[in-house]
């Protein structure tokens, strides 16, 4: 996928594109994802799967359940998303990130079984 052939959306106070020209049929979902510092308070997220994120610029804040952290370029986290979640940039300034998600994990298992 090259970059002048996903363009950004915008939804849910936030701007993303695809990664993948896989139909949503696929198991795995790459996004790249720009989350705006006005962006003060994320919505809380939680659904089957698990999540996989990458930190490329800005201050991430990421609430999971009870455990907040803060990320910084070059770090990432790997989740349930079955838990309550929440992202936020901080420190002023947008955070990037690349989030790879996994709506149904257990069918990438049951294929090798």
């Amino acid at each position: 996928v090259r970059a002048a052939e996903t363009p950004m959306r915008r939804g849910n106070r936030l701007s993303y594109a695809s990664l993948s020209r896989g139909s949503w049929a696929f198991n795995l979902h790459p996004i790249r994802i720009v989350l705006p510092a006005e962006r003060e308070e994320g919505e809380v997220y939680q659904h089957e799967g698990e999540q996989w994120l990458y930190v490329v610029s800005g201050r991430l804040g990421l609430e999971i359940g009870d455990e907040q952290s803060v990320l910084g370029p070059g770090d990432a986290a790997h989740f349930s998303a079955e838990n309550p979640h929440r992202l936020t940039a901080l420190g002023g300034q947008d955070a990037e990130i690349i989030l790879v998600a996994c709506a149904v994990p257990y069918l990438l298992l049951k294929s090798y079984l």
